[in-house]
């Protein structure tokens, strides 16, 4: 009852922090395992979420007409009966049939609607673990806004991560996006180079398909092992000019020719820049939009189906909502990320030295190097504005030149408009499970709890490919107590143990510590100071009164002292004695004219 009420007014409430709530509003302690039991007892049942999946598919669609929503099951048996007759069985009743939940497909008409208006021809696809009892994976697509984040798309529920889970989904995402874009622009599709996934990819027609460049680079550290060629990989595939990509992988040829051959053996159209589609104005290398989603979801992954996907409808359309608060607000031309991105760039341009040789256009020196740049074809020799769809430094300085809005010249993808017309349809809440209609259909039944292949994990992750191992600094500055050598200690010490006679002792009276009492030099009453006239011995003042040095009288123990201690008490007692005589006969001389016409102090 009291995590009940906990979890109504925080439904995001993970273990930890209902540990601290029972710790610090009860004085409770409890390990994860009741506390896991005890939110899965809140949540629901996943046995009871699988059963009303198709209940709830027709939910979406009466809430959310034109949305895509597929529930697929199977029949299996799941009983069987025999009839005994005496010891031995006779005729057994055939297996009673029954619908089992195989996988689940979601995409609202509100988000497909948004992507389809304002968003660019291009999404990245990846799948993540589910945290359930019966495990399973969420495959997701996920495109781009104008303001360069992350736009889920779909999502689906599927058993395995492989070849023909992947075609199944990529057919059901053509059918509601359609196999082009609204321009007609072929879609293009970013993922890793799992090789179902490529299979799949390549059943839809004219599409181009990215590698994230982050699996490319384990792979090939993983196979050659240095870290030189990460460097020499990124700039080739960073760059957006293809001769200069050219130069660049003939450094690699030369530098190390296997990893040459293998990288070769990768259509350049994957994985660089300067072979990319410069229709999609897109210049993302790696899939992290993908891995953000994942990430931005992690806390749903451990719910049963339904609560996992009403978790997703809810944040998106929190999210869908912020963001077209965030727009109508916003009143530049350009979206925010992008107009950051295009103000710096302004700021660089101050260093190029532009020269005007027709209408539109320019040769721009800069860092040692000298680009073409024609403003009315959109055209650089870089290429960087090919691709990324807005001027790059070279270009950006053209326009200042010729007093433009830099702004004009940036793709349509970017603009504040686009940016709108993503946010402006809703994908509509549905009302609360005791408010749903009947449905007369089967209850579904779980799918079955499968095995993850290979031995369970004990320990934490292996280290990535190319991730440097971390290890504990090993000491050099020990030094053994026996040998005195550096390196070891004395419990591995292979010399034999060194003995040590102690010196002999006698027994000492100590010296007491505490003040002494002596007359030494200070002030006197007449306030008199001790003088020497110029050229004489004799002295003038009198003697003052004050602490002095000799050794005191204090309380001290008796020990046992060693040739060294009464070595250095000698050594002592002739330094004292040394400070005493110099003290004594440290005067100080004055003129004689200050000394007779003023008195002395």
């Amino acid at each position: 009852m009291k995590l009940r009420r906990l979890f109504q007014s925080n439904p995001e409430m993970n273990l930890k922090g209902m540990r601290e709530h029972l710790k610090n509003e009860y004085g409770i302690e409890v390990d994860n395992r009741r506390l896991w039991k005890a939110k899965g007892e809140i949540e629901g049942d996943h046995v009871q979420s699988y059963g009303k999946m198709r209940r709830y598919a027709s939910m979406i669609i009466a809430t959310n007409p034109g949305s895509t929503t597929i529930v697929q099951s199977e029949l299996v048996a799941v009983e069987t009966k025999t009839i005994e007759d005496g010891n031995e069985a006779s005729d057994s009743i055939p297996p009673v049939m029954k619908p089992q939940f195989k996988r689940c497909f979601v995409c609202y008409e509100g988000v497909k609607a948004g992507f389809l208006t304002g968003c660019k021809p291009f999404f990245g696809l990846d799948g993540c673990h589910l945290k359930s009892p019966y495990k399973g994976i969420l495959l997701s697509a996920v495109g781009l806004d104008a303001n360069m984040h992350f736009y889920p798309i779909a999502y689906a529920i599927v058993e395995a991560e492989n070849n023909e889970r992947w075609k199944w989904f990529l057919q059901l995402l053509t059918e509601a996006i359609g196999e082009k874009a609204i321009n007609g622009q072929p879609w293009c599709i970013m993922s890793d180079r799992q090789k179902g996934l490529i299979e799949a990819v390549s059943t839809i027609p004219n599409v181009s398909h990215r590698y994230c460049c982050f699996h490319i680079e384990n792979n090939m550290v993983k196979d050659f092992g240095t870290s030189y060629l990460k460097n020499y990989f990124w700039a080739a595939a960073e760059t957006t000019n293809l001769q200069k990509f050219h130069n660049i992988m003939n450094q690699i040829k030369s530098f190390n020719k296997e990893a040459y051959t293998w990288l070769s053996n990768i259509d350049p159209k994957h994985w660089t820049m300067s072979c990319f589609d410069p229709n999609v104005k897109v210049e993302h290398l790696t899939n992290n939009h993908v891995e953000s989603f994942n990430d931005w979801i992690e806390e749903v992954r451990f719910k049963p189906p339904i609560d996992l996907l009403e978790g997703l409808r809810i944040q998106n359309s929190n999210m869908m909502y912020a963001r077209k608060v965030t727009a109508d607000r916003w009143q530049e031309k350009l979206t925010p990320k992008i107009q950051l991105k295009v103000t710096e760039i302004l700021k660089k341009s101050r260093f190029a030295q532009v020269t005007r040789v027709w209408d539109y256009e320019f040769q721009v020196d800069y860092k040692n190097n000298s680009y073409t740049v024609r403003l009315d074809e959109g055209y650089c020799i870089c290429g960087q504005w090919k691709i990324r769809g807005y001027p790059y430094v070279h270009a950006a300085a053209c326009i200042n030149s010729i007093r433009a809005n830099i702004y004009d010249y940036c793709s349509n993808y970017f603009t504040t408009e686009q940016w709108r017309k993503t946010y402006e349809k809703v994908i509509h809440p549905l009302p609360d499970e005791s408010m749903w209609p009947p449905f007369e259909d089967e209850l579904l039944f779980p799918p079955p709890v499968r095995r993850q292949p290979g031995r369970p994990k004990k320990h934490r992750r292996r280290k990535v490919a190319g991730e440097e191992r971390t290890l504990k600094p090993i000491s050099s500055s020990k030094t053994c107590k026996n040998c005195k050598e550096i390196g070891h200690t004395r419990h591995t010490c292979k010399a034999p143990p060194i003995v040590e006679h102690p010196a002999p002792t006698t027994p000492v009276q100590r010296r007491g510590r505490g003040r002494g009492r002596g007359i030494g030099r200070g002030q006197s009453k007449d306030k008199a100071t001790t003088t020497v006239a110029p050229n004489t011995n004799s002295t003038q003042g009198n003697r003052g009164r004050g602490r002095g040095r000799p050794r005191g009288r204090g309380r001290g123990g008796i020990r046992h002292a060693t040739i060294q201690d009464m070595e250095q008490s000698e050594n002592e007692v002739e330094e004292h004695a040394q400070e005493t005589e110099a003290e004594e006969l440290t005067t100080v001389e004055l003129p004689l004219d200050l000394f007779q016409t003023q008195p002395t102090r």
